[in-house]
């Protein structure tokens, strides 16, 4: 990778939104905010490529005829801008028009689970993985969201630590300022546990359902659990898990929830339990450090970083500690305290990450 200085006159950031129409899950959430914030700092210097197709809300072969349309259109942005300018991939997808070119661009790689697993994800993000080498060889930079994954990046793609810029997750204004929040009606006065991500695999949570009963079980009949469950990959497994549960009438899958609702949800949760198997950030964490709310997590890739934020972190997968963990929460109502909620609300700013990418692009040599 090299990198020569440019002309911040000239030059202009090309920002490639085309995964607004893949997912709502973490990857989005980090292109959305990432772009929100650069319109306000550069503005006329970036040019956004916005993408047609959606597969968001599709079904079966509907919605694998809007992802394979997405992608071919994301072909087209080799066409956008001056010699010069320089592509951004908030998501690890780079067209082969780029590949095949001599244009300049910074991709982001949140994590690699599924590099490290191609046996436990789909057929085309196996495929995807195959490219990721080549991608990042030809990259100006390799962006990344923790530092966590920046040791993966350099271990696993063999790419320089100077090459890497991280760029935090941050929070929503939502999560920040003291606005009235948007009640979920269905859940006012509920006691629940919270779940906030997609139902994949590598989320674990057929290992919260087991939690669940036997928190059930041994404590709680009123208790709920409460799965946002945004669209992903390999549900079936989860489905049959809860359908299986004793308590399944009192598991609530929410589906994606507007996000003038979550901070409510965060908030009014006895707990949100997160034991995912392997995270490059965990955006959901800070989400309910922020609201007060104590988050579990498993001591594995970057979520353990969250202990000095307030986080629980739990030393192994055995659900009567974590079981009993909760139950301790649940009785002893427990809330985190008022300055660690402030120092995750100072800490995580999309602002901060926006200009340390505005830095890499126009002041870097």
């Amino acid at each position: 990778m090299k990198f020569q200085k440019l002309n911040s006159t000239h030059t202009k950031l090309i920002y490639d939104m085309s995964i607004q129409g893949a997912t709502r899950a973490g990857v989005y959430v980090f292109a959305f905010h990432i772009h929100e914030e650069l319109e306000k700092s550069i503005g006329n210097k970036m040019i956004t490529f916005k993408n047609v197709f959606s597969s968001i809300g599709k079904e079966s072969l509907w919605r694998k005829i809007n992802s394979f349309l997405r992608l071919i259109v994301m072909e087209f942005i080799v066409f956008y801008g001056k010699k010069n300018d320089i592509f951004f991939f908030p998501a690890p997808e780079v067209p082969f028009s780029i590949l095949l070119s001599k244009r300049k661009y910074i991709v982001t790689i949140h994590d690699l689970y599924s590099w490290k697993n191609s046996n436990k994800t789909t057929v085309f993000a196996r495929f995807k993985n195959k490219l990721l080498p080549l991608i990042v060889q030809k990259a100006m930079y390799v962006a990344t969201v923790s530092q966590f994954s920046k040791e993966e990046i350099i271990k696993y793609l063999n790419v320089k630590a100077s090459d890497i810029v991280i760029l935090p997750n941050g929070l929503d204004r939502r999560y920040t300022m003291n606005d009235d929040k948007h009640v979920i009606s269905g859940l006012k006065n509920k006691k629940y546990i919270l779940n906030v991500g997609s139902l994949e695999p590598r989320k674990n949570i057929e290992f919260l359902i087991d939690i669940f009963d036997l928190l059930k079980d041994k404590y709680y009949k009123d208790l709920k659990l409460v799965l946002t469950g945004g669209e992903s990959w390999c549900t079936t497994n989860i489905l049959h898990k809860i359908n299986m549960s004793s308590y399944k009438k009192d598991i609530i899958i929410l589906g994606n929830v507007e996000l003038e609702a979550l901070p409510w949800l965060y908030e009014q949760a006895q707990v949100m339990v997160f034991p995912s198997k392997e995270e490059g950030f965990g955006i959901p964490i800070i989400e309910s450090l922020s609201q007060g709310t104590p988050a579990l997590v498993q001591n594995n890739s970057a979520v353990k970083n969250f202990k000095e934020f307030g986080a629980i972190v739990m030393e192994d997968y055995d659900v009567l500690s974590w079981v009993n963990t909760i139950h301790e929460i649940i009785d002893n109502e427990v809330r985190i305290d008022k300055d660690l909620v402030f120092k995750v609300k100072e800490h995580f700013n999309w602002e901060k990450s926006a200009k340390v990418l505005v830095e890499t692009i126009w002041t870097r040599k």
